[in-house]
């Protein structure tokens, strides 16, 4: 037996050696294609779809101004006038201000051509809305810091008359929010003045002011105060203070609906009747929705004051009507006014009913 025969079986096989080199080539492999797959893979980011088709894709949406703005890693910061987009969808959640009276925070998704939905953290998703009935979109880390931001709208009307008498109705009404984070700011009210001959034969006006602090979504405490004058009903001016709860039940883009109530205390003064203090207890409910048709949105509020002492006084006022939206902000709106009252001024009817169309301006 040779040398060779009796030392080659000891020497360590390179089959072993050779596998191991197989099984580590193979793993860098995969981590190769593994990594190359990621780099490749589209990161999650906003999106921008144009009326011309493009699509834009970036980082912190933001649209204020009528611009928006999308930070690319290709082409940096992008600006696009809204009027020419189409679409968004956000990756994170964003808080969006409507040109209505609302404000959702959640992620914008797409719902069907030139429509999105808002994907709230609890999984429910909004009523579909389109970009043109959005004002502002930020960061939703940044909803608290945001600037105020406001709606509203004033509204006109004038009646005049010449001929064997010469007489002037005009009529003023208006609404305007102010909101931010957990606080809400608002104040309406409408007036009416009317002459005749050069004589005034009216002078009314309703003023109130409100302010909501929201406890959690839908939950909010208020703060209010109402001021009334009417010169027909012998009313010098009748004062009202109160607190209460209320509860936002739906606030969309499309439809926003609320009610409230708590106790106010009343101080009514009057011209010649007998002027009245007492407490009362407020409901109030106030409703906005706009419907298919575009262009039109309906209102509805309405308050009652009702009097817990035993000398009546009760009080109840509804404003209902439709707006019409037409460009740049301007508005003509149907508007029909009732009130009630269970103690009227000697010679005074309970009710009042008035109609009236006017034109306006909404911001």
């Amino acid at each position: 037996m040779s040398l060779r025969q009796v030392i080659d079986p000891l020497r360590p096989r390179s089959a072993p050696r050779r596998s191991a080199r197989k099984v580590c080539a193979a793993a860098a492999l995969a981590l190769s294609i593994a990594f190359a797959v990621l780099c490749a893979a589209p990161a999650r980011a906003d999106a921008v779809h144009t009326q011309g088709g493009d699509v834009l894709h970036g980082a912190d949406l933001r649209l204020e101004g009528g611009t928006l703005s999308l930070k690319s890693q290709a082409f940096g910061e992008v600006k696009v006038p809204a009027k020419k987009v189409r679409s968004i969808a956000t990756d994170a959640p964003v808080a969006v201000t409507f040109t209505k009276d609302a404000m959702l925070v959640g992620r914008i998704v797409l719902a069907g051509p030139g429509t999105m939905r808002i994907l709230g953290a609890d999984g429910r998703l909004s009523a579909p809305f389109s970009i043109n009935g959005v004002r502002t979109v930020a960061a939703a880390q940044e909803r608290e810091k945001s600037s105020w931001h406001s709606t509203g709208y004033i509204n006109f009307g004038l009646t005049v008359h010449r001929g064997n008498t010469d007489s002037r109705l005009l009529h003023v009404d208006g609404k305007a929010t102010v909101r931010r984070g957990k606080s809400r700011y608002s104040a309406r009210g409408d007036a009416k003045f009317r002459r005749e001959n050069d004589e005034e034969l009216a002078n009314d006006a309703l003023l109130k002011f409100k302010h909501d602090y929201f406890i959690t979504e839908r939950w909010y405490l208020y703060t209010g105060a109402g001021f009334e004058h009417d010169s027909e009903s012998d009313l010098d001016l009748r004062s009202d203070l109160g607190t209460g709860a209320g509860y936002q039940i739906v606030d969309t883009p499309r439809a926003a609906v609320s009610v409230e109530g708590g106790p106010s205390y009343v101080i009514a003064d009057f011209a010649e009747g007998e002027d009245k203090q007492y407490p009362a207890l407020r409901w109030s409910a106030d409703l906005r929705y706009d419907p298919v048709i575009a262009k039109l949105s309906l209102f509805h509020n309405h308050e009652i004051l009702a009097n817990l002492s035993a000398d009546g006084g009760t009080v109840f006022r509804s404003r209902s009507g439709v707006h019409y939206r037409m460009a740049d902000g301007l508005t003509a709106s149907v508007l029909v006014k009732h009130d009630w009252e269970s103690d009227p001024a000697p010679g005074e009817r309970e009710s009042e009913t008035t109609y009236l169309l006017t034109l306006g301006y909404a911001w």
